[in-house]
Parts: C-alpha cells; sequence; structure tokens
C-alpha cells in the first residue's frame, strides 16, 4: 500500500463513500469546534511548556555540587546525622513512573499519580541520581520542604540529603525520588516549572502527528487530508479493509445533533517512544449531512492509564486523562 516514497495506494485501501467526505474541511467556526468535548473527560486549562527554555537552563546547570555520594538507599538506615530540632514530618507525594525518553545527555521522565503530573530532567553523565524509575512501583517525591523517615530509620530524610549523596544541579528546582519500600537508586532531577509535558496546552506536532495548529485554510486542508490518510492505511494495514469499513461507518447517538466516526491505530513515535503507541482519531459531522465535518480530534496513549485528547485543527489540548493510583 505504501511505496518507499511514502505514497498511499488507493487501490488497495479500496473506495469507500465517506473517505472523500471525511477528507474534506470543517466548515463550523473555531468557537463551535465543541462537538466532541463532553465524550471526554474534564478540560485542562493553559499550561504551556517552554521546553527550549527548559533545556537551556538543564545545559547551563550542570554544574554539580559534588558530595558524598551514593546510590543504594540501604544507607539511609545508617544516616547518623544531628538530631532534629523539630519533630515535623513533611510527608512526600507518591508517584509512579509514566513515561520516559531520552535525548542526548538529558532524561526526561514523567511521574505522577491521580492528583498530579511531573515532567523531570537529569543528566545521564553526572555522578549519580539520573536514574531510570521501574514501572509500577511507588517512589516518595521530595522537595526542599520534604521531611520524613522511611521504615527503621532514626532521623529524617530531606533532599539536602539526598543531594549529598547523589548531585545538586545549580540551576533549577531540585526534586528527589526515592523508592517508597526502601533498597533501590536514589534518583534527583531538575523540576520542569510548568508541570506534566503531556498537557502542553498547544503542540505543532507529535511524532507521526502533524496538527493544523497556525496552518492556512488551504494548508490544513492538504495537511489534514495527508494525516487521515495516513490512519486509513495504518487501519488498513494493521486490521484490515473491513476493520476500516466498520470504522467509516458513522454513529448518530439519540439526543445529539452530530454523528462520529472514530479510527484507531498503532503509530511509532508518538511522544518520542520508539514504539507502537495507539492512536484515536474521532471526527464529528453534521447529523444530515456527513459532507461537514465540525470537529477532528486526535486522543494519544503516550503511557499506561494516560489519555491526551487535542483538537486537531488548532492543536489545543481539550482533556486529558490519568489513571488512578494503584
Amino acid at each position: 500500500m505504501i511505496n518507499r516514497r511514502r505514497w498511499i495506494d488507493g487501490t488497495a485501501i479500496g473506495p469507500h463513500a465517506l473517505i472523500p467526505a471525511l477528507t474534506g474541511e470543517v466548515v463550523c467556526f473555531p468557537d463551535q469546534r465543541l462537538a466532541l468535548a463532553p465524550l471526554f473527560r474534564r478540560p485542562l486549562g493553559e499550561n504551556p511548556r517552554h521546553r527550549p527554555r527548559l533545556r537551556k537552563l538543564f545545559l547551563e546547570s550542570f554544574a554539580v555540587a559534588a558530595g558524598q555520594r551514593g546510590r543504594v538507599l540501604a544507607r539511609l538506615m545508617l544516616w547518623s546525622a544531628p538530631a532534629a530540632s523539630a519533630q515535623n514530618l513533611v510527608p512526600p507525594e507518591v508517584v509512579q513512573l509514566e513515561n520516559v525518553q531520552v535525548e542526548g545527555d538529558m532524561r526526561t521522565i514523567y511521574v505522577g499519580n491521580a492528583n498530579n503530573h511531573y515532567l523531570l530532567y537529569c543528566n545521564i553523565k553526572a555522578d549519580g541520581g539520573c536514574i531510570t524509575p521501574e514501572e509500577h512501583k511507588n517512589y516518595l517525591l521530595f522537595n526542599a520542604n520534604t521531611r520524613w523517615k522511611m521504615p527503621g530509620a532514626k532521623n529524617f530524610l530531606t533532599l539536602a540529603f539526598i543531594q549529598d549523596l547523589t548531585v545538586k544541579y545549580n540551576q533549577g528546582e531540585n526534586v528527589g525520588l526515592v523508592p517508597e519500600t526502601g533498597g533501590g537508586d536514589l534518583g534527583l532531577f531538575i523540576l520542569d516549572p510548568t508541570g506534566g509535558g503531556y498537557e502542553q496546552d498547544t503542540i505543532v506536532s507529535d511524532g507521526p502527528i502533524i496538527y493544523g495548529t497556525g496552518m492556512s485554510d488551504a494548508d490544513r486542508q492538504k495537511a489534514w487530508k495527508n494525516f487521515f490518510m495516513q490512519v486509513v492505511q495504518a487501519v488498513v494495514q494493521q486490521q484490515g479493509k473491513d476493520a476500516l469499513g466498520v470504522k467509516l461507518a458513522r454513529r448518530c447517538m439519540p439526543g445529539r445533533d452530530f454523528c462520529t466516526a472514530s479510527f484507531d491505530a498503532n503509530f511509532v513515535g508518538v511522544g518520542g517512544i520508539q514504539e507502537p503507541r495507539k492512536v484515536l482519531l474521532v471526527v464529528s459531522t453534521e447529523i444530515h449531512d456527513q459532507n461537514k465535518q465540525l470537529q477532528r480530534m486526535v486522543c494519544t496513549y503516550p503511557a499506561k492509564g494516560t489519555v491526551i485528547c487535542r483538537d486537531w485543527d488548532t492543536g489545543k489540548l481539550v482533556s486529558a486523562k490519568h489513571a488512578q493510583q494503584q
């Protein structure tokens, strides 16, 4: 279906009445493209990430104050610091790994729970602390205010102590990761102050997905046709022509003035992940005219239990859903 120049063989996909209709233009105004929003989780407010700025901060910050180095949490049990004058505990937040990426010398990890999600960076050339957390394992997230006692320990564990055992970044907010059950490596990272990277308010692209963000009407139409045919071709390759026919069928629910057609297929490169990840495309059309599109929404699944949905035409975040912490 696709030759080495990546053009799509239409005869291999086969004709369908809805394919020309769904490669057409959106006919409503931008403030009307809300038809699909009630079908998904809560809308999120603006949360722009300034990744280039943060990367610059990261590169500048790798002047590390070296102290005593150590990676094994068992050493925490032997710590004999001066007795703390205050006994007030400030508990850390419990998080789990959601995703990890490596780009050059920088490791990026996404951690979170049912309420919050964080984007953390570390330098893989650091003396210690730049760990890859284990999947499905609870970690304690330490910031500058955290004061906690591990099971069996006599003294407080703080971010400063974790830095003494690993590294300290001279710029940016440092945070630590400690396995909740003890044992294992300690992590030390820079916190992205803009929050979880998946929830960037507006994006232009995500791996193979090129959004219509900022394009002229003509260019957006070309980009949409190309992306839609990419999805169609992927469905046929992965699931067969019969599956495509079923997905092209419009669904018109009682009490709604629009219909939807949805397509799901696996793509490599979504979220920078070099393994297949599910992509869901949902197109809404007027109930009485399948040629009039109201909204085109793309949902990605960058990590287990995480679903991020965006308006394809604008690249703007519509909703985000995260699984409950186990």
